[in-house]
């Protein structure tokens, strides 16, 4: 992706990237890809260190506002499934 850094905007994720530094929402590719994913939150949980008390809250909307780290984890793991 090229020179890339993320920040934080209204509190969601954002990543920057490109010459023209395009704005990415993380946060909603993420609860896109929670929405539509292939493995079980058992197995995400194990394989992103996020809990799965946790997903499961942030998948039923009971965590509206996960935590950048939390994100970020999940953003990863879904972005090395892709690749």
């Amino acid at each position: 992706m090229g020179n890339q850094y993320v920040g934080i905007d209204n509190t969601r994720l954002w990543v920057y990237c490109g010459p023209y530094m395009d704005k990415f929402n993380i946060y909603n590719t993420v609860m896109e890809r929670l929405r539509n994913r292939n493995v079980t939150q058992r197995v995400l949980a194990q394989r992103t260190g996020v809990p799965f008390s946790t997903l499961v809250k942030i998948t039923q909307g009971s965590i509206k506002h996960p935590s950048v780290h939390t994100i970020q984890r999940l953003y990863d793991f879904f972005d090395r499934e892709v690749a």
